[in-house]
């Protein structure tokens, strides 16, 4: 069954797209966002206390990485999904209660922000992305639920049952990857001592290796995603692309520390 779009063209009416209050209309994605927000700072700053962190910094950094990863989620959306639209309409920009938000455009831009906020504070950026790995693996998969119940990132129709065709549900496929991928983060992270202290050895491998699973369940959904997405270069969404440049990456660097581990 092919649902009416919501904001078009980038929703599909989902479970509670908005909650209404009288006269008075809220997109029930920013309340489930703002409550996954608040649930990841307040796991954020247990663990940087168990890790004896600042806590200042803590909740510093957090709002650099909140604001930035806003801004940068934005402008994603904006300038690789529909740049046309918001040419001619620039002052769409701001109407961010719309909708039109890019996950990557938002960790790329909010982690660039926050080390430099880090490094500024003279800190140890390997600890304070170990720091933040699983935090944002569980943000990421907390916010999926958000787009499930609005109706956004909608997937093909399935029509293994002929007779009852249905949207492959990969908002949900989403969030399940990824609190696997925060349950693997934390099983390395309290691991066998032998492991840990090769990795430990790794400047940052606990973030490299979230990143390395959060692309490959990334690349999963998009390739069973149905929305506009905007260009597709040689079929595959940016994001996509994204998520295979930070495959190989993240690959390549934990390779070549493993190799400088062994000699």
């Amino acid at each position: 069954m092919i649902l009416a779009k919501l904001h078009a063209p980038f929703a599909i009416d989902g479970l509670l797209p908005n909650i209404k209050i009288f006269d008075f209309v809220l997109p029930t994605y920013y309340p489930i966002i703002s409550l996954t927000c608040c649930i990841c700072l307040l796991w954020l700053v247990k663990r940087g206390r168990q890790k004896d962190l600042d806590a200042r910094t803590v909740i510093d950094s957090a709002l650099v990485l909140m604001l930035s990863g806003f801004i940068g989620a934005r402008l994603m959306h904006v300038m690789f999904e529909d740049f046309d639209y918001y040419r001619q309409n620039p002052f769409d920009i701001l109407k961010f209660w719309n909708g039109g938000f890019v996950y990557d455009g938002g960790a790329i831009f909010g982690c660039l922000c926050t080390v430099i906020f880090l490094k500024t504070h003279r800190e140890r950026i390997g600890d304070w992305l170990n720091l933040y790995a699983p935090v944002m693996a569980l943000g990421y998969a907390l916010g999926r639920i958000a787009c499930f119940v609005t109706g956004c990132c909608f997937g093909e129709v399935c029509e293994l049952v002929p007779s009852y065709p249905f949207r492959h549900p990969t908002q949900l496929y989403a969030v399940a990857t990824e609190l696997l991928t925060v349950m693997i983060l934390l099983k390395i992270e309290k691991g066998p001592s032998f492991i840990n202290r090769n990795l430990s050895q790794i400047p940052g491998f606990l973030f490299c290796i979230w990143i390395f699973l959060h692309a490959l369940g990334r690349i999963f959904m998009e390739f069973l995603r149905a929305d506009p997405r905007g260009p597709m270069p040689f079929s595959l969404s940016i994001s996509t692309w994204v998520s295979l440049v930070l495959l190989i990456s993240t690959s390549a660097y934990l390779g070549r520390e493993f190799k400088k581990i062994k000699t």
